[in-house]
């Protein structure tokens, strides 16, 4: 096909067509026409059209390829990238503009992803300013009363703000800052109404007729719920200088917090409650169930976003924590140290420990409030914020307290041993299994997340002596409960792991204390599983013996540690 043709309808009709054949040879030439056609005048008009009213024979397929040719268009026509390269004209950008807003609202997935993403393109181009009539539509549109209408003003929201918060000009930063005033006490209060809403559906669901469906808050309740969140984020991350000088961010903080609490709370409680009363098999038992069961998933998905929202805006914005750090920790200890989750199966439960677990490390570990603390090194001579101040007061408390032990205790018991189906997958290739497992990416592996908090909480010279004592109590209250069973065996190995995670070589000395333990442990566990303990004692041991202090050791030491080889 010839791209010097006319743009019409029925020619463009016939590119899509052809453009969509599964053989090269034919699928090419069209391609290349649409390509020439992308300057000239009215390419990105006709293309609309084809969306709004196909002509006969035209099809889904044939409208999703206009509407990815439009964006495609719009990304590298909208503006002149380069001198004397056409561009599309000011009167053929109004007329898309204006023909673009409603398509925003279209139901269909697949074309309302790209329409969206085609209509946050240009108004990333041009700023907002340029499109006025676009904001008041999808917040409009973001409050009406069905869900499902709801949560498509939402999405196309979301997406929006999400492409204005990556323009990096100054100017468009300050943009941004205004937006963000603009937009988050509004965003603010549909987020609590749709989590409220959902949350409301937990009680009736324990506590309503076994055999009756209970009613929710409708589909499409838990997707409003998710992109107000995500959408508040970007405000959180992107529109504030200083996000702890704004009350409405920090309640927006506190409030991410609670809703992980009791998301995360009724989640278990809906699943507690289906395990241990299931449902007579009637078709309103299983209408019921199936109910209850969507609404968990929900719940859970909600207590990861917030969760993954407060790890983010604590590193970007960590004194945004001021008003709620101690409750986060408590929080983070609390889901640590109950919440149920299968090793290596890449559940959410595993993936919101994961975040729970880094959020935790990055709050007591974090930087901005260790230069807080009194006698802090302060280059500048300035006094600390007094949100810095509060943070650093709420970490201490921490970690003076029995919560840091119990956290400890937690990870070094629950997160770092190996589960049975792993133990197997070891069994069968220990190099691979190995070299997988060193390869593993932090945020997918609760025990690669744990490893790195249990090294990193041992750092903090505040924290070290009393993350010490919880490892050496987990690995003592291990071996003291017996060696009998594979679980057993595997719960001191992954105390093993943690001793050498929190003695450096410079503590040689109180390595040596635990050969004889090591020594009686090995000796103790069953034959099929003692070469677990074995494998960490030696590389533990192997430890000790590359510290130079070693030489200050006596020679009986010595010998007793250099007996293991």
């Amino acid at each position: 096909m010839n791209g010097s043709l006319a743009v019409n309808k029925h020619n463009l009709l016939e590119a899509l067509r052809g453009a969509l054949s599964a053989d090269a040879a034919v699928r090419v030439p069209y391609e290349a026409a649409l390509a020439a056609w992308e300057a000239a005048p009215g390419y990105a008009t006709a293309l609309l059209s084809v969306y709004e009213s196909p002509p006969a024979g035209c099809g889904g397929a044939e409208r999703l390829l206009a509407v990815l040719c439009l964006k495609a268009a719009v990304g590298r026509r909208w503006n002149e990238r380069r001198s004397g390269e056409p561009a599309i004209s000011d009167a053929e950008k109004a007329e898309v503009r204006a023909r673009l807003l409603p398509a925003t609202d279209e139901r269909e997935p697949a074309l309302a992803s790209q329409l969206v993403l085609t209509a946050a393109t240009i108004a990333r181009l041009e700023g907002l300013a340029a499109w006025p009539a676009l904001l008041p539509a999808l917040t409009a549109s973001c409050t009406r009363p069905a869900p499902l209408d709801a949560a498509r003003g939402l999405s196309a929201l979301y997406r929006v703000v999400k492409l204005q918060a990556s323009r990096r000009l100054l100017a468009h930063r300050k943009a941004f800052f205004a937006l963000s005033e603009q937009l988050h006490a509004p965003l603010a209060s549909l987020r609590t109404s749709h989590a409220r809403a959902l949350l409301g559906r937990v009680q009736p669901l324990l506590g309503g007729p076994a055999d009756q469906p209970i009613a929710g808050s409708g589909a499409g309740g838990e997707a409003c719920a998710l992109l107000a969140i995500k959408t508040e984020r970007q405000l959180l991350l992107h529109g504030y200088a200083r996000a702890h000088a704004s009350q409405a961010a920090l309640a927006s903080v506190r409030d991410f917090v609670e809703l992980a609490a009791a998301a995360s709370s009724a989640e278990l409680a809906l699943r507690r409650a289906l395990d241990a009363c299931p449902l007579a098999p009637t078709a309103g038992a299983a209408a019921a169930t199936a109910d209850a069961l969507l609404t968990a998933d929900a719940l859970l998905k909600v207590a990861l976003v917030a969760a993954k929202s407060l790890v983010e805006v604590q590193e970007v914005q960590p004194l945004a924590l001021a008003s709620c750090v101690g409750r986060a920790l408590a929080v983070a200890a609390s889901e640590l140290g109950s919440r149920p989750f299968s090793a290596g199966s890449a559940d959410g439960s595993e993936k919101l420990l994961v975040r729970l677990t880094t959020l935790l490390r990055n709050v007591v570990c974090c930087a901005s409030y260790a230069a807080a603390a009194p006698g802090a090194h302060r280059p500048h001579g300035r006094p600390p914020a007094p949100e810095a101040v509060a943070c650093e007061v709420a970490v201490r408390s921490f970690v003076l307290s029995s919560g840091l032990a119990s956290v400890v205790h937690s990870l070094v018991t629950r997160a770092l041993p190996l589960g049975e189906a792993e133990l197997l997958e070891y069994a069968d290739d220990p190099e691979a299994w190995v070299w997988e497992e060193a390869a593993s990416r932090e945020g997918a592996s609760l025990r690669r997340c744990a490893e790195r908090c249990v090294s990193s909480l041992a750092e903090q010279a505040a924290a070290r002596a009393a993350v010490q004592a919880a490892v050496h109590a987990a690995a003592n209250e291990a071996a003291a409960a017996g060696l009998a069973s594979c679980e057993a065996v595997l719960r001191l190995d992954g105390c093993y792991a943690a001793l050498a995670m929190v003695h450096g070589p410079a503590e040689a000395d109180s390595l040596c204390a635990v050969v004889s333990a090591l020594q009686t442990h090995c000796s103790a566990a069953p034959p099929d599983s003692a070469h677990l303990l074995r494998r960490r004692a030696a590389s533990l041991l192997g430890h000790s013996l590359s510290a130079p202090e070693l030489v200050r050791t006596s020679a009986h030491e010595q010998a007793s540690i250099e007996g293991w080889y």
